[in-house]
């Protein structure tokens, strides 16, 4: 009998022990692919952030496939809206990253999510909000490629896809984001913050990823720089916490976006990566988030140059970021 006691109070406590040792899962982190993204392009920092046993990430797959990208920025956040919905019961807190279109899929969700009565999203407090490369002013200033001046002269009235529309700020859809509903909504994250690229982003240049004018050097001068575990090998990160003008010699309408969103408060990362040659370092738009693909041809192309591998650091950070904003709930 003395044995079967000892042994029943062992049992008990080494359960006890395995229970306060692993940490419940209560902080929820969404990520919000761009167009023509899947679920896995931000699997690195996925995995970096489930490290910690008390997050889970939801990475959305609500617009695949490929199409569901094209028919507009309220379309692809309801969806994502949806997504958490079905999830966010068994969390305590909400954390998004969206990346390039994702940033706004992520912004409209947020006015789709959002208790007004309690300040909450789908009933969770919100914590962290986070963009990469997301196109807040639009991609009416894009330099790389050819799509973007063709549809620039484009009219309004023709039928290409919403999204497109969208960004060309041929609708109202991004100057929806930046007020009303959708600005108070972004306002309840304690933290934001927005990463660009200095140069060498073919879709979302530094204006829009950062929403502001401010050039490179401007930004290196009001940031500070930041160590060698959050900046790709041979380049580097600033974080930049106030930036004075951000609408100054931006268009009239991009120039409205900006001055809403710094409305709010927002901190800045700007990111170089090596850049030899007269056209800086191409592919920094994937760069940046070290975007993953599912097996295919895409993929296969960006294992094989390793093309974007030299995010990982930054994504190290950011996620280091998330968590520690985390730990304080």
């Amino acid at each position: 009998m003395k044995l079967l006691l000892c042994s029943l109070l062992c049992s008990l406590l080494c359960s006890t022990g395995l229970a306060a040792s692993a940490a419940p899962q209560k902080h929820l982190v969404v990520l919000v692919h761009g167009l023509s993204g899947t679920a896995a392009d931000l699997g690195y920092l996925a995995r970096r952030l489930e490290a910690d046993a008390s997050v889970r990430v939801l990475a959305s797959g609500a617009n695949e496939p490929f199409p569901r990208t094209l028919d507009g920025v309220d379309a692809g956040g309801a969806r994502v809206a949806d997504e958490v919905r079905q999830v966010a019961s068994a969390y305590k807190t909400i954390s998004f990253v969206g990346n390039s279109l994702g940033g706004l899929y992520a912004r409209a969700a947020l006015r789709e999510l959002r208790d007004a009565a309690k300040d909450t999203f789908a009933g969770l407090t919100p914590a962290v909000f986070v963009t990469t490369a997301a196109p807040h002013l639009g991609a009416r200033q894009t330099t790389y490629g050819p799509l973007a001046p063709l549809l620039r002269l484009l009219p309004s009235g023709v039928a290409i896809a919403k999204s497109a529309r969208d960004a060309m700020l041929q609708t109202s859809a991004v100057a929806d984001l930046s007020c009303c509903e959708a600005l108070a909504a972004l306002a309840l994250f304690p933290k934001r913050r927005a990463y660009g690229s200095a140069a060498g982003d073919f879709m979302v240049p530094t204006a829009s990823a950062l929403f502001t004018a401010a050039s490179s050097d401007e930004l290196r001068a009001a940031g500070m720089r930041l160590g060698s575990e959050d900046a790709p090998e041979n380049g580097a990160a600033y974080l930049i916490r106030e930036l004075d003008g951000v609408d100054a010699q931006l268009p009239p309408a991009e120039a409205e976006l900006a001055k809403a969103l710094d409305s709010v408060g927002f901190e800045r990362v700007m990111i170089e990566f090596e850049s030899p040659g007269p056209l800086g370092t191409p592919f920094a738009h994937n760069k940046l988030v070290a975007l993953e693909r599912r097996p295919g041809p895409t993929a296969s192309l960006i294992k094989y140059l390793e093309l974007t591998a030299d995010g990982r650091p930054v994504m190290d950070g950011l996620a280091r970021y998330i968590l520690e904003e985390l730990a304080a709930f």
